[in-house]
């Protein structure tokens, strides 16, 4: 079993990037308590039962599939409200930086999670490179779309900044992940070929 969590959240605000798995959690918020206590309720079951479960941090996917109306996505937000000519809305000043990584490379290191039958528990699945905000709405631009922003006051409960190390799970999956501005192109163009 692979219990998919959130590294961004769990981790918290880490003065140390990329914050590999050693770090001690200290969730600033709700939702990132809750994936930790999840995550201890299945180390748990391992000590106690011997079972084999694995902890999955994922850091920020994007892709085909995703729906940033149900809370979360960037990417996918941006992308889809430029399409239509909404505009972004961006909490703070678009300086927080995360982690971004394409669905289908998620799918990839989580096969071989799956495989896996070593004695570490829990696996950062990230691209291990950090960008704000700003940022991928600049790569967006350099894409030859519009992006619309509007800026509101920033939330304390949004991690300023955390890149995740992804050398453990990358070790077993040796693959090469799709760089931001392939996965951006990727998306866009599965986007528009559904027609929203």
């Amino acid at each position: 079993m692979i219990f998919l969590s959130s590294g961004g959240t769990v981790y918290g605000s880490c003065k140390i990037q990329p914050v590999d798995e050693n770090v001690m959690p200290c969730p600033i918020n709700h939702y990132g308590n809750l994936k930790l206590c999840m995550e201890n309720t299945m180390r748990t079951f391992n000590y106690q039962f011997h079972t084999n479960i694995i902890i999955a941090r994922i850091s920020n996917p994007y892709g085909p599939g995703q729906d940033f109306r149900k809370g979360v996505g960037f990417i996918d937000a941006a992308l889809k409200n430029t399409i239509q000519g909404i505009p972004i809305e961006i909490w703070g000043d678009g300086e927080n930086v995360r982690d971004y990584i394409y669905i289908k490379d998620v799918c990839g290191v989580l096969t071989k999670l799956i495989e896996y039958q070593g004695k570490e528990d829990t696996f950062n699945i990230s691209s291990g490179i950090g960008i704000t905000q700003n940022g991928i709405l600049e790569k967006i631009r350099n894409m030859g779309l519009h992006p619309d922003v509007i800026y509101y006051e920033g939330r304390s409960v949004d991690v300023k900044h955390i890149v995740l190390d992804n050398r453990k799970s990358m070790s077993l999956y040796k693959g090469s992940l799709m760089s931001l501005e392939e996965g951006l192109s990727a998306y866009y163009r599965f986007l528009k070929m559904k027609c929203m």
